[in-house]
């Protein structure tokens, strides 16, 4: 029953422009990512009735022949953009920013993007971080994993059942249910794997395959007015998803469009004459439709590239995409993708041809994305994070300006993450660091007390004392602290990290002092977070006076334990926001100057309260160190860099300055009898 259907190529166009205006913000398509459920429908509907009909014309399926098309039809385009867009960053991006997009586009080339983005817990909604220009790979990575697992499936079930077309809908009914399962296990877990897993999105593709059975064995299930309607509301309800008018979680959404996109597909299939299916053959749509693949490869560095240089509003960047991926995918169609696809003597090749796809998008990983994205050189368009701070540079000389020293060791910055143990209340053994005579410091945090932690190493055999460190990065603390904005794994390694910790880890242990360290949570996002996730006897509490009440009730009970505390307060907050990016693309250190704080959170202010309250508490900041001549700071000195992030400094910043900090600790007297 497989013919070609010019109307589901219109159809992919829509798909393809959802998602190009959703990427460029417009407020208008909140929704707009389903256009990628639509997509993996529309694969899955489409590729199962290329093997169905191959079958029903040879009795058998060619499983070299399937992947010598996929190659020839995705990887030329694949690689193309990845190296494309490789080069571009190294224009209009600095050397720190693309250190890290290397294993993204080796993840891009070899279809694994998505479990790696997912690893890194990248989260595909949080428009407010830096994304990798590689991360729409994710959706193909998830089709190219269906066609290898799905043509080996058919393979088989073609040659061993004897109702093939039964046999097949029953397993990909059962793997359609199980994907469905995973999707609403992992949306209340973790949404980022509902998002990113396959086993949570294969159910989109199995809807296709499934649609393609149906309609292979009872067409007229969608003939006629029935066929008509559902198209119609297939279309609209994908429409009305995509849009701002509904407020539903991504998952829902999936459902949603998921079944519009099996209604439109079903009804475009079987009344290849109703008005719909006209409006989508026409020349216009086909085409954007035929060149969608290209046009979904390109619209999202396209994007980036584009706020990179431009700061303008999202329709103009809606604008400039849609003209300038179509432009590129239609080009690199014409020229690239098309005589690769149809070129005689490469449609006769098989295993040859997958050999050959896969070794040059695998040579490509291994030897071509390090040196181009690592080249160590000013991007040609850059501007500045340091803007104010390298105005108020112009008008007073910082100490220590000069210029940016060349030769940094880009890779090492960006990799500067600390270090640092942790441990369960049932093997305390497991946090020690470090083993000497003297009397043990433990060390509690989250990644601040992490970035530290090297430094607390090199101070416990300066000084002769022993080290324990119970740090888990993300977990404050606070042993009644609970961030709902975090993964539900990691609140559980939180729990366990910190719930009831002290008083089973303390008597073990016997610490003279326990130096507590976090970020601050009285910022905006964290108090919203903080309290959707408190409940019983702290629900009432406001966020600040829940953050108080969990600070002194936990140093309250560490003293009750017998062992001293110090307090360290936050560390300034950097601005610029990125500052090992700016120190990247500048000339001059004061280019990238941090301001030293006016205002501290409110944190700092409980710790004070709670050194000044309660005896053997004391409280101590680095900041003197991190910026000793305010107002103004450089972000490279001694030889080192300073700072990270906006949150972080490096790690080997605060080993080459460890003599002053610890000089600070002996002044808050929380060293004494060390």
């Amino acid at each position: 029953m497989w013919t070609y259907l010019p109307q589901l190529d219109g159809l992919r166009a829509i798909a393809v422009y959802l998602v190009l205006l959703y990427h460029a913000r417009l407020s208008q398509v909140t929704g707009g990512f389903i256009g990628v459920d639509l997509f993996f429908v529309l694969s899955g509907f489409l590729v199962s009735n290329v093997i169905f009909a191959e079958i029903d014309k040879r009795g058998r399926f060619s499983l070299g022949g399937f992947y010598a098309r996929r190659v020839r039809r995705l990887l030329p385009a694949a690689v193309l953009v990845v190296v494309a867009t490789s080069v571009a960053f190294v224009i209009v991006s600095d050397v720190v920013r693309r250190i890290s997009m290397v294993s993204d586009a080796r993840a891009a080339l070899l279809y694994y993007a998505n479990w790696h983005f997912l690893s890194q817990s990248t989260d595909y909604f949080a428009q407010d971080l830096e994304p990798s220009p590689f991360l729409h790979f994710w959706s193909l990575a998830v089709e190219e994993q269906f066609y290898i697992f799905f043509p080996i499936l058919i393979a088989i079930l073609v040659r061993r059942a004897t109702r093939f077309a039964r046999a097949t809908a029953v397993v990909c009914g059962i793997l359609f249910a199980g994907s469905v399962a995973s999707q609403i296990f992992w949306a209340f877990r973790e949404p980022n794997h509902a998002y990113y897993g396959t086993d949570a999105r294969l159910y989109q593709l199995l809807a296709g395959v499934l649609l393609a059975l149906l309609l292979r064995a009872r067409p007229q299930v969608l003939a006629g007015v029935r066929g008509r309607v559902l198209s119609v509301a297939g279309i609209v309800a994908i429409l009305l998803f995509a849009s701002n008018r509904v407020d539903v979680s991504a998952s829902v959404r999936g459902f949603v469009a998921t079944g519009a996109s099996v209604a439109v597909i079903g009804g475009l299939t079987m009344l290849p004459d109703g008005w719909l299916a006209r409006l989508l053959s026409r020349p216009t749509p086909v085409y954007l439709g035929k060149i969608s693949y290209g046009t979904y490869l390109w619209h999202w560095p396209v994007i980036l590239v584009l706020r990179e240089v431009l700061t303008v509003r999202p329709y103009t960047i809606a604008a400039l995409a849609f003209a300038l991926s179509t432009g590129l995918a239609a080009l690199s169609y014409q020229i690239f993708e098309l005589p690769i696809r149809t070129q005689p003597r490469l449609v006769t090749l098989r295993w040859s041809a997958v050999l050959a796809g896969l070794t040059t998008s695998a040579l490509v990983a291994a030897f071509l994305v390090a040196p181009v994205l690592q080249a160590d050189r000013l991007p040609a368009l850059r501007s500045f994070g340091g803007a104010s701070a390298a105005a108020a540079a112009a008008k007073a000389k910082i100490p220590g300006d000069g210029p940016v020293p060349k030769g940094i060791d880009w890779k090492a910055a960006v990799h500067d993450l600390g270090h640092s143990k942790n441990c369960p209340a049932t093997d305390v053994k497991a946090c020690m660091v470090v083993a000497n005579n003297g009397p043990l410091v433990l060390v509690v945090g989250d990644s601040f007390a992490n970035m530290l932690g090297p430094m607390f190493v090199k101070l416990a055999r300066d000084h002769g004392f022993s080290l324990a460190q119970n740090v888990v990065q993300g977990c404050p603390w606070p042993s009644d602290l609970v961030d709902s904005a975090q993964t539900h794994a990691l609140q559980s390694q939180c729990a366990t990290a910190r719930e009831h910790w002290y008083a089973t880890a303390l008597p073990q242990l016997k610490p003279a002092l326990v130096v507590l360290v976090m970020k601050p949570r009285d910022t905006t996002p964290h108090l919203a977070t903080l309290e959707k996730s408190r409940s019983g006897q702290l629900s009432s509490l406001t966020p600040s006076q829940l953050i108080y009440r969990t600070m002194s009730d936990t140093v309250k009970q560490i003293r009750g334990l017998g062992p001293k505390v110090l307090l360290l307060q936050s560390v300034l907050d950097a601005s610029p926001a990125l500052p090992l990016n700016c120190l990247a693309r500048s000339t001059r250190l004061s280019q990238c100057a941090v301001k030293y704080p006016t205002v501290f959170p409110a944190s700092d202010g409980y710790m004070q309260a709670l050194a000044a309250s309660l005896a053997g508490v004391s409280t101590a900041s680095i900041d003197p160190v991190v910026c000793p001549t305010p107002p103004l700071c450089v972000p490279y000195r001694g030889g080192q860099i300073v700072f990270r992030d906006r949150h972080h400094i490096m790690t080997g910043f605060a080993v080459a300055n460890r003599a002053k900090i610890w000089d600070l600790f002996v002044r808050s007297g929380a060293t004494q009898g060390l």
